[in-house]
């Protein structure tokens, strides 16, 4: 049954129909205690009731009630490299640690300097009708046409964020917590728009629960990211710690020199980031080549 509309214009979250309508084959097979169990693990109603309540926030006002509702705290190491350089048309790169938290915390960091920047995201988050106007939409089709909203995102003068892995961190081979390949769209965007970029480390992690589901999946050859159901409670796990957020030193567009492919220096500077949960005060080494494992 579908949910009424309230009166300021919010339709609260329904599993079972956003089930039906965006994955029918499952939803056919799921018995009713099961989607019960699933809106627990989601936190259905923890969601909702906080959308519900900021549905007609503006962007900033969003993004900071959204901040306190998750209670993590930030510490953001060298916030003047970030701060200082938001006016540079610069593209903000980060690794994606957690999944959700890390980018709320971030966009946060930036709006209250740049209420303009735009975040390269999945099309779905276009509902959450708050930060809609922050984000550049990257379509999920497999279509070659990027969507307008993100070609003025790429070509115009405020800051643009992104997640380059496209994928909350996992395990690599060896054990350790990593993002996956990153992908290179933000090298050729500052190739070609001769834009900045501003490399953050992020340190954080989800549980054990989290990656053991993950190995699992991919141990059956399961292309679906089902563990990605638990995000949300993973997001509630984390109240009341503390995020570190290590802000590294501008990167030119002229250090990316095209005598080296766009996915190489993707995987300098994704190594780069790296490096910075050990020694912030390091710079970035245009002639050292990628070594950090991809998988």
């Amino acid at each position: 049954m579908r949910q009424p509309m309230l009166d300021n214009g919010f339709v609260r979250l329904d599993l079972s129909e956003l089930l039906r309508k965006h994955k029918p084959s499952i939803a056919k097979r799921l018995p009713h205690f099961i989607i019960r169990k699933l809106e627990k693990i989601v936190h259905i109603d923890l969601v909702n009731d906080f959308l519900q309540e900021h549905f007609n926030d503006d962007s900033e006002q969003f993004l900071e009630h959204a901040v306190r509702w998750m209670q993590i705290d930030l510490d953001l190491v060298h916030p003047e490299r970030l701060k200082d350089n938001l006016d540079k048309r610069p593209i903000v790169v980060a690794n994606h640690p957690l999944g959700g938290p890390e980018s709320i915390l971030l966009m946060h960091a930036i709006v209250k300097t740049h209420p303009g920047m735009r975040m390269m995201s999945q099309e779905f988050l276009l509902k959450l009708k708050p930060i809609a106007p922050l984000l550049a939409p990257v379509p999920q089709s497999n279509g070659r046409a990027f969507p307008k909203a993100l070609l003025q995102a790429f070509a115009n003068d405020e800051p643009l964020l992104l997640f380059p892995a496209g994928y909350c961190s996992r395990p690599l081979s060896f054990g350790e917590v990593y993002d996956f390949v990153w992908f290179k769209t933000f090298t050729k965007v500052a190739h070609k728009y001769g834009r900045p970029i501003i490399p953050i480390h992020i340190d954080g992690s989800n549980s054990r629960r989290f990656y053991r589901l993950s190995a699992l999946r991919r141990f059956l050859h399961i292309k679906p990211s089902l563990e990605s159901v638990y995000l949300v409670d993973e997001m509630v796990r984390q109240r009341g710690r503390k995020l570190t957020m290590t802000v590294g030193q501008l990167i030119e567009p002229e250090l990316l020199t095209c005598d080296v492919p766009d996915q190489e220096w993707t995987d300098r500077i994704r190594q780069y980031v790296y490096q910075l949960r050990r020694d912030a005060e390091l710079s970035f080494d245009p002639t050292l080549p990628a070594v950090l494992p991809l998988s």
